[in-house]
């Protein structure tokens, strides 16, 4: 029986603080456990750190796997179609992406950093990962992976009402 391929994503500019090199580590790591996945970058390219990214990509053999797009504001086709929104920068100033993702249902997993913090410590059911602890992401990846019942947030609106009013941060 084909399994559906399971879409990640991860939007932001490719930046050292945004760590996209982190997470194709940890996405080559999840692809030797369930090679059936994708994972997509949307940002705003910085040429030197693109060139790294671009560099290990080759490295993990992950060119049919990876996908780097521009940046743009229609993200709505992204998240309908993500399976995970995976967040591993560090000093985080708020993560619009994540609240996003949660509106749209599609699951998080984060990094204990900065912004990340404040808009996930009262919401278990996306998983906060040391920052540096890639045993602990891949293990939370391949966790969201083969439990699809956890894809499915509840009350994910009343816990963004609740947690993040817009006027907080005007």
């Amino acid at each position: 029986m084909e399994q559906s391929v399971s879409g990640w994503f991860s939007c932001r500019t490719h930046q050292e603080q945004k760590r996209q090199t982190y997470a194709l580590e940890v996405f080559q790591k999840v692809n030797l456990i369930n090679s059936n996945i994708h994972l997509i970058f949307i940002g705003r390219h910085e040429e030197e750190y693109t060139s790294i990214l671009l560099n290990k990509i080759e490295k993990y053999n992950l060119k049919n796997k990876v996908t780097l797009l521009n940046f743009t504001f229609d993200l709505n086709t992204y998240y309908a179609s993500a399976d995970l929104l995976l967040a591993p920068s560090i000093n985080e100033g708020h993560g619009r992406t994540i609240i996003e993702a949660l509106i749209h249902n599609v699951p998080v997993i984060a990094t204990k950093s900065g912004g990340h913090i404040e808009i996930l410590k009262n919401y278990h059911q996306a998983p906060l990962v040391g920052v540096d602890n890639k045993r602990q992401m891949t293990e939370e990846i391949v966790k969201l992976i083969n439990n699809k019942k956890r894809n499915k947030f509840l009350n994910v609106t009343n816990f963004l009402l609740k947690n993040h009013n817009v006027l907080d941060h005007t």
